[in-house]
């Protein structure tokens, strides 16, 4: 039967040609039973068929056969006998199919021998008659206690263990299984209560003792070693009271220090820094700030000057006033081009834009055939806007981002693109507080 289609032999057998063998070489033939349906007369028809295999001088496999769909037509092959050749001898043939048995369920008992027929009658007739026992499926008990667990060994009859607070174990890999408090030695805490289960595990704090450490994320001992107590000194390295108006700190372990002082208490005092490399050249710079008593705070000097001198002994630089947002603007080289003698495609540059304006600086000429053509030219960005940087013939659009600025391709007024013009040199970021 192939797929639904029945065929029987009625002349009791067909002979069938195998092709000669090679000799030093194995072949696998396969004789099948093949389906066929004349697409013309619909006439479908089954006959035995030997499929050739391919000799090699290793081991032989089977030839491909077809596994097309009859209900759609297509021819399809069953596999009945493999005939092995061994050089041009026939070594084998070997049987590829088995007579089906009938399940069970489609009436039939789904055994092949009268022995296994009356196997299945037997438990039949004890299903009915006795009880049905361990080794034949069944518990070997007629009834069984509610709310229980069925535990057996495999063939006596099983137990039945009542339900009972507590988890269901057992002590070892074949004992009875109980239910009760879990053990340690199972998995459990041996204890019904917190404190017990503590105890048991060999601890000696309380539950409350041990949510003390929840959120503790390293070593509590090294945590408790890193604190000072609560009546310390400090080594002298690091603090120093020299008097109410100076102090010393060592910030690096005796490598630097910085001073803090007051000095003039009339109607102008002035706060000192004085930062000093204590090894090596004896490095120094000092800071001043004049704290006028203006009661109001835009009315007060705020100015701040700073001079440094090489060692102890040395001469001390002008003085220089640092700017602030009391004495005009902020200038800074955020970006310098290394290499103005290359083209210059279009790029994002990485830029902070805390600043009021960025100050661009270009060649209007751009890259020459002798090298970087000066002929400088700079132009005022507000941070926010736009710009263009204009050259000789080509000019490059300058728009602002969340990193910085983007400045495009040198393109002429045809849209055509001279990455040679407008070389961009250097950025500057000024600050006003105008």
């Amino acid at each position: 039967v192939m797929q639904g289609r029945h065929a029987r032999n009625d002349s009791g057998y067909q002979s069938v040609a195998i092709a000669n063998g090679t000799q030093g070489m194995n072949r696998n033939d396969l004789i099948v039973a093949r389906y066929t349906k004349n697409a013309s007369t619909s006439v479908e028809s089954i006959s035995l068929v030997v499929i050739t295999g391919t000799a090699t001088s290793g081991t032989a496999s089977d030839p491909a056969y077809n596994t097309g769909n009859i209900e759609n037509g297509e021819t399809r092959d069953f596999p009945l006998y493999r005939v092995k050749l061994n050089g041009i001898t026939i070594g084998s043939v070997e049987k590829l199919w088995e007579s089906p048995v009938l399940p069970v369920e489609r009436g039939g008992t789904g055994v092949k021998t009268v022995a296994k027929i009356k196997e299945l009658l037997e438990l039949g007739k004890a299903a009915f008659v006795n009880l049905v026992t361990v080794a034949l499926g069944g518990t070997g008990k007629a009834s069984h206690t509610a709310n229980s667990i069925l535990t057996g060994n495999g063939t006596n009859p099983v137990n039945n263990v009542a339900t009972a607070n507590g988890a269901f174990y057992a002590t070892s890999a074949n004992g009875a299984a109980k239910f009760g408090i879990l053990p340690i030695a199972q998995g459990g805490t041996g204890s019904s209560s917190s404190a017990g289960a503590l105890a048991n595990m060999g601890l000696t704090a309380t539950a409350t003792e041990l949510n003390y450490m929840d959120g503790v994320t390293s070593n509590v001992q090294t945590q408790l070693n890193n604190k000072s107590a609560s009546d310390h000194n400090h080594d002298s390295r690091y603090l120093k009271q020299y008097s109410l108006n100076a102090i010393n700190i060592d910030s690096t372990g005796g490598n630097w220090t910085v001073d803090i002082s007051e000095s003039g208490h009339g109607t102008v005092p002035t706060v000192w820094v004085n930062v000093t490399q204590t090894t090596g050249a004896h490095f120094i710079v000092q800071t001043a700030r004049k704290c006028d008593n203006s009661s109001s705070a835009s009315g007060r000097d705020q100015r701040i000057w700073i001079r440094d001198k090489y060692s102890q002994s040395g001469v001390w630089s002008e003085w220089k006033e640092v700017l602030t947002e009391k004495n005009g603007l902020q200038m800074v080289k955020l970006w310098e081009n290394s290499n103005t003698g290359a083209n210059f495609a279009s790029q994002s540059i990485s830029l902070s834009t805390d600043y009021t304006f960025f100050v661009i600086s270009y060649s209007r000429l751009g890259v020459s055939s002798g090298g970087f053509a000066e002929s400088t030219e700079t132009i005022r960005v507000k941070v926010g806007n736009g710009a263009v940087l204009k050259g000789e013939t080509h000019f490059r659009e300058v728009m602002m981002n969340s990193g910085g600025i983007q400045l495009s391709d040198a393109v002429n007024s045809s849209g055509s693109k001279n990455n040679a013009q407008i070389i961009p040199t250097v950025i500057y970021g000024i600050k006003s507080f105008q």
